[in-house]
Parts: C-alpha cells; sequence; structure tokens
C-alpha cells in the first residue's frame, strides 16, 4: 500500500463517542516518511517508551514500528482485521438472508 501511495482505512472515535471512517496515509500510521529498508516491523514487542507508564510488566503488543538502526521506536500498533461476509454469496444460497442482514 505504501509503495503505490494507497491510504489505509481508518477508524477513530469522535468526543461524541461515535466512530468516524476515513483514510489515513501509511506514514502517518507509522509515524515515518523513511522508506522501508530504513525501518524494522518488530512484530509482538514491547513499545519502550510506555515503560515509564506502568507499575508491573510491560506486555508485548502486536507490531512496533522502529528506525532500522534499533534507535528510536517511532509507533506502537494494534492490529485489527475485520472481515465481512460476502452478501453475493449469502444472497444466491438464501435470498431471505438480506431481509434479515
Amino acid at each position: 500500500m505504501r509503495d503505490n501511495n494507497t491510504p489505509a482505512m481508518s477508524l477513530k472515535l469522535t468526543r461524541e463517542m461515535k466512530v468516524s471512517t476515513g483514510e489515513i496515509d501509511i506514514a502517518e500510521v507509522f509515524n515515518s516518511t523513511l522508506s522501508n529498508e530504513y525501518l524494522y516491523f518488530a512484530f509482538e514487542s514491547r513499545y519502550d517508551p510506555f515503560a515509564g507508564f506502568v507499575h508491573d510488566d510491560l506486555n508485548p503488543i502486536d507490531l512496533v514500528v522502529e528506525k532500522a538502526n534499533g534507535l528510536q521506536c517511532l509507533r506502537p500498533l494494534e492490529i485489527k482485521l475485520t472481515t465481512l461476509p460476502d452478501l453475493l454469496q449469502l444472497i444466491s444460497k438464501n435470498p431471505c438472508t438480506v431481509a434479515n442482514w
């Protein structure tokens, strides 16, 4: 997505506690405009800048984006994958499904 300059979809919680959708540039997600060769993606790692805010063990999170030299953590990310049902397949099997959807 980043190499093709394709934005990601973003879900944000508003002050009114409603979900807002929009696009977000991958550079903003990673907190860096560095090319991927200068980034390191540490999966199931600890985001060390949070260490001062916890009183016990700092648990790992899904992904920490770091500079490749390991000297700077750029962004902690929790990854949530969402799937949607294939409505066309549901309709072909049971046309009444749409009425219940």
